[in-house]
């Protein structure tokens, strides 16, 4: 399916004339209305759909009277069904085979309690790798040879929790 299509199949749903005037508009995370003019519009509403999981699209049909309008909303449920999103999307949205980068096994540094590291270098390394992958901020509340702590830098705002206590084994020093 194509934006002609899709026109095409309102006008028969609405049971519109080639006459009637009418535009669409739908919603996403991040805006609250989006106007669907064409096809690049179109192909748009699909990569809002696959970039924010959006397991349906309210699209709201808007007939035009001249100066006044009336609306209809639609919901198009399971977007895949309609259309195959693959043939709208650039590649780095398409299912299929995704692209790895290293920075992929930076989130698993830091798993456990009791985990070991070769040297506290090696320790603030890998700190350093897991919040630039899991994407938060932190604070160093006690940073020196021996000792390395480390808080949620938004503890006091958004009760963060996360904490991180690590220091040389005895049997290294």
């Amino acid at each position: 399916m194509n934006y002609s299509d899709l026109i095409q199949s309102i006008r028969k749903r609405f049971k519109f004339s080639s006459n009637d005037s009418f535009h669409l508009e739908y919603s996403s995370p991040a805006c609250s209305s989006v106007y669907l003019d064409n096809e690049s519009d179109f192909k748009m509403l699909f990569c809002c759909a696959k970039i924010y999981h959006m397991d349906n699209v309210l699209v709201t049909v808007i007939k035009d009277f001249g100066k006044s309008c009336s609306s209809t909303s639609v919901v198009v449920d399971d977007c895949a069904e309609m259309i195959d999103e693959n043939d709208y999307l650039g590649d780095a949205f398409k299912d299929g085979p995704q692209n790895f980068f290293l920075s992929d096994e930076w989130g698993s540094y830091l798993s456990h309690a009791g985990q070991k590291f070769e040297s506290i270098a090696d320790f603030r390394d890998k700190l350093r790798k897991f919040v630039v992958q899991s994407g938060f901020h932190y604070v160093l509340s006690r940073n020196d040879s021996i000792y390395v702590n480390v808080v949620c830098a938004n503890r006091d705002v958004d009760h963060c929790g996360w904490e991180v206590l690590g220091s040389v084994a005895s049997i290294n020093q």
